[in-house]
């Protein structure tokens, strides 16, 4: 793929959007992945794949973060109680 290529792609897919009405236009990466022709578009056609499978958020990876912290803090109490009562069992 060089850029030329590229740059004649998404030329093309423009033109081919100015000539359609605003209700005939993709709205979703879906449904422009739906729309791309393999055969005029493939890097376009690429791109739209790569976007469609990106997730649109990271909430799992926060409330993973999110659960370790709780169990650090936990964990942190825990200890400084068991050397609390460590130290007050020696005298």
């Amino acid at each position: 793929m060089t850029p030329d290529l590229l740059e004649g792609e998404v030329m093309l897919w423009i033109h081919k959007w100015k000539k359609c009405t605003p209700d005939q236009r993709p709205i979703t990466a879906l449904d422009a992945l739906t729309k791309c022709d393999n055969e005029i578009f493939p890097t376009i056609r690429l791109y739209l794949q790569i976007l469609a499978t990106l997730p649109v958020s990271v909430a799992s990876a926060e409330r993973s973060f999110s659960t370790l912290r709780r169990v650090k803090t936990w964990l942190r109490s825990r200890m400084d109680e068991l050397m609390l009562a460590k130290r007050t069992s020696k005298y």
